[in-house]
């Protein structure tokens, strides 16, 4: 086996450059990376049936995040589940590393049915400049002090109706090398 030193490689004719054939494995040497990947990814659950109360604050999650690359992109994709009615709208944050990332991010449909609501929603921002555990905090924080929740129950299972099984909120993380 050879090693070949260059700066550049170019397709000799065309546009199309082939590395290595069909079965073959391309390797990146250990401590080098490709821009442009996914570096890491992580999924916090939470599946305990909650009865919310009138609140200015609550927080829904809370965990620490290893971000592997600093100054990386952050994607975080957020599902709250909930059933019956409560407030028309609150507003919710997503906290990284100790300062708010972006609000107003996600939304839900308020219904005047008690079925079953979601909040959804995607935030992509830059990561911190250090890497290690960050802090991440997803929380309902409602404008001036006010009260609300956005449903009566977050997470509901078959107590609430009878034709569902438990259903489970999520915050999804990817950190990008891009």
């Amino acid at each position: 086996m050879g090693t070949i030193f260059v700066d550049n490689l170019e397709p000799q004719s065309g546009t199309s450059l082939t590395l290595g054939a069909s079965g073959d494995t391309i390797s990146v040497a250990s401590g080098a990376s490709l821009p442009g990947r996914i570096i890491n990814i992580t999924q916090e659950t939470n599946s305990t049936r909650t009865a919310l109360s009138n609140v200015n604050e609550y927080t829904f999650f809370s965990f620490n995040y290893n971000q592997l690359k600093a100054n990386s992109k952050i994607r975080v994709d957020c599902v709250l589940w909930g059933d019956g009615n409560a407030s028309g709208i609150v507003r919710t944050d997503l906290l990284y590393d100790g300062s708010i990332a972006q609000v107003g991010r996600t939304a839900y449909q308020y219904l005047s049915q008690i079925y079953v609501h979601c909040i959804f929603g995607h935030y992509f921002f830059n990561g911190a400049s250090t890497t290690g555990n960050k802090a991440v905090v997803f929380k309902q924080d409602i404008e001036s002090s006010d009260t609300g929740r956005p449903f009566v129950t977050w997470n509901p299972n078959s107590t609430d109706d009878a034709r569902m099984g438990q259903l489970t909120s999520y915050l999804t993380i990817t950190e990008y090398d891009l």
